[in-house]
């Protein structure tokens, strides 16, 4: 069975909407697509393609990416592993602004990345999911012409995460209702040119929301012919070296 899945996500900070001047996240977008090939009582095989946006509340906080990688799923009786690795750029590379002066861009750029996630199935209709992803590449500018001038600093994101998917059955008008509630844990970590010019923080995240599956099937039978492949949150990996710089 071959297909096609497109994906948008877009996170929204409360910073967004003030006129806070520090480098704090403010937002981000992802649009990617995905091409496979999936045997349901199998697995999975396929290639993906993203691009999109992370941006601190900073004038030059602004950093667009694209990233390429593979992916497979596993599939056993009640348990799903899923795996994707590649490669992320963003446009670190600026030119001079109208004072001649350096525009800086500390996005993550020219990085691999890798992420594993597990799906165990209770029941057909209740799931819990654990991730982990890896990504280490370069952070700050190259700056036109000044090369020499600016080496980019070392970077690493690590992040995990677990999220809890159940259906709440015969609810009154909206009938039965996916529900899930996650957390989602994000490190970065930056090394200069030498020891003492290092940053890093972490931050954690909540979530709750539900969704909603055409066909009517459960959690299970959806997990293995319907649109669950998903992104890593690139649009918040680039956007992290701002607030390190």
């Amino acid at each position: 069975m071959l297909a096609i899945q497109t994906d948008f996500y877009n996170e929204i900070t409360e910073i967004a909407f003030t006129s806070n001047s520090d480098d704090d996240f403010s937002h981000s977008f992802d649009f990617g697509v995905h091409l496979s090939g999936r045997d349901p009582s199998r697995g999975l095989f396929g290639v993906f393609g993203a691009f999109g946006q992370g941006k601190g509340d900073n004038e030059d906080g602004r950093h667009n990416y694209w990233a390429v990688g593979g992916e497979a799923q596993l599939y056993t009786d009640m348990a799903t592993f899923y795996v994707q690795a590649g490669y992320l750029d963003s446009d670190p590379r600026q030119p001079l602004n109208d004072e001649g002066e350096p525009s800086q861009k500390d996005g993550l750029n020219d990085a691999f990345f890798v992420r594993g996630v597990a799906r165990w199935f209770m029941t057909p209709n209740s799931r819990l999911q654990g991730e982990v992803a890896y990504a280490s590449g370069k952070q700050d500018t190259r700056v036109a012409d000044q090369d020499s001038e600016n080496t980019p600093y070392d970077m690493d994101v690590i992040q995990w995460g677990v999220r809890y998917d159940t259906v709440v059955e015969g609810l009154p008008i909206i009938g039965d209702t996916a529900l899930f509630v996650g957390y989602r844990g994000t490190h970065f970590d930056t090394i200069c040119c030498n020891e003492n010019d290092t940053g890093r923080f972490t931050e954690h995240t909540i979530m709750a929301g539900y969704t909603y599956h055409f066909g009517g099937m459960t959690l299970l039978d959806f997990d293995r012919v319907g649109a669950t492949l998903d992104l890593p949150t690139f649009g918040r990996w680039v956007a992290g070296g701002q607030q390190i710089d």
